[in-house]
């Protein structure tokens, strides 16, 4: 729950003298909140907290909902009484939203009138009251109900000069979740974790919640700057989430799915989840076997991070970065890259379990992808031995599901002795120039 300021009150006589409020016949708004008194030598903290939605949610264990439209929405939770409360504008009216973890019908609203119309209600299927009490100043309405199953009381109130026509029913209907309604996927805490499983090993960057927007959560990415005189934030990203569907924006209007680290919610089974344990150490990842090309030895059946060099401080021809999620083998969800000697290798989660799925194996077998007729295939190649360009290419439709495969090979040991195949068949170096940079999407030869 985020911190805020102490107010202070004057005690006049006792605590429950305070919450009730100075009579119970005048007009009343809200006698828990407490309304600080400057200068006063005796005073006691104000037991109403801000918070986010999300806390109220935790504390309680429900789900609220409240009108996309609503407008200045406050969330306060007093832990005293474990009482919830909302304040928000929507329609014109101001209302006062409450709940609280009770058995029976009590009366959480804090208003307390000589109440001049009052019934029983059956709101959505949950037992309610609706109050209406009209003064010379002002008409104040109040609609309390009760979730039996939660043990849950609520209260919804709102006044006005005039309230003829306006039906608090309605509102209080929209309040109610619908038993069919989508759920929240994913809450705040998760979201957070997930977000930081995106760039595990960035700079010492922070990652906060920063507000509620039309029904998402938006975090803020951010690295604190320090200079001699003055530190400072300096924005990374703003990720704007939606906690039903997990699909994230970011600043620059990339879109990606937090759902990618956190497979059917289960975050621990999770391909960026493991994929982070990997990079810290705690868990290897198994070599696919086989591993194409089948006939190239590998030296690895399980790879740990500390048999690579990863990430060091000074460069090394032999270092290791964590590159760009891709989808790389055709499944529609991303893969994981660590750049490397000769391209590094590439990772992907089967059944909970890390694998690697393609190796560089040196000079005359690097490594790198390219999309060709819509799909991405994995490439080995060696271009770097003089009079060499061979090319061997896999299609995958999942990591563990080769579906095709190609190889374009060119020999040039001397202009009286070349040799050019596509899958074995001989072709015109004409012909392998042209099938060259339709697959590679390039003009000149690599």
């Amino acid at each position: 729950m985020k911190a805020i300021k102490n107010y202070s009150i004057l005690v006049i006589s006792t605590i429950t003298l305070i919450f009730s409020g100075c009579s119970l016949t005048g007009p009343k708004t809200n006698p828990a909140d407490v309304i600080p008194v400057e200068n006063d030598p005796v005073q006691i903290a104000n037991p109403w907290e801000e918070v986010n939605k999300s806390d109220i949610e935790s504390a309680l264990g429900i789900k609220l909902i409240i009108p996309e439209d609503a407008e200045n929405t406050v969330y306060r939770f007093n832990s005293e009484l474990s009482l919830g409360e909302i304040l928000f504008d929507y329609e014109n009216n101001s209302f006062t939203y409450r709940m609280k973890k009770s058995v029976g019908n009590e009366d959480i609203s804090g208003l307390y009138y000589d109440w001049t119309i009052s019934s029983d209600e059956n709101i959505k299927g949950y037992e309610g009251k609706s109050y209406r009490a009209i003064t010379e100043e002002e008409t104040v309405d109040l609609v309390t109900w009760v979730d039996p199953a939660q043990d849950i009381t609520y209260s919804l109130s709102t006044s006005a000069p005039d309230l003829d026509g306006f039906d608090i029913i309605a509102i209080v209907e929209r309040l109610i979740a619908d038993e069919n309604a989508e759920a929240d996927m994913y809450d705040i805490d998760t979201i957070g974790k997930l977000l930081s499983l995106k760039y595990p090993y960035a700079p010492p960057f922070h990652l906060d919640f920063d507000h509620e927007e039309d029904g998402c959560y938006v975090f803020h990415f951010f690295e604190v700057v320090t200079n001699e005189d003055e530190s400072h934030t300096a924005t990374v990203d703003w990720f704007t989430v939606d906690p039903k569907t997990g699909e994230t924006t970011t600043i620059t209007g990339e879109t990606f799915n937090i759902g990618f680290y956190a497979a059917d919610g289960n975050v621990e089974c999770a391909p960026g989840y493991l994929f982070d344990r990997f990079l810290h150490g705690e868990i290897d990842a198994k070599v696919m076997n086989p591993l194409e090309p089948e006939e190239w030895a590998f030296e690895y059946e399980k790879v740990n991070i500390s048999n690579l060099n990863f990430e060091p401080e000074e460069w090394s021809w032999d270092a290791f970065y964590l590159g760009d999620c891709k989808d790389l083998d055709n499944d529609g969800a991303d893969e994981f890259i660590l750049d490397g000697p000769y391209g590094g290798m590439y990772f992907d989660v089967i059944d909970g379990t890390l694998y690697v799925f393609a190796a560089a194996r040196g000079n005359a077998g690097s490594l790198k992808y390219t999309y060709y007729e819509g799909d991405c295939w994995i490439v080995y190649h060696d271009t770097t031995h003089s009079g060499r360009l061979c090319y061997w290419l896999y299609k995958y439709e999942g990591a563990d599901n080769l579906v095709d495969s190609m190889t374009l090979m060119g020999f040039m040991d001397s202009e009286d002795n070349t040799e050019y195949t596509f899958n074995g068949e001989s072709i015109t170096e004409g012909e392998f120039v042209m099938i060259h940079n339709e697959i590679f999407g390039v003009k000149n030869l690599e």
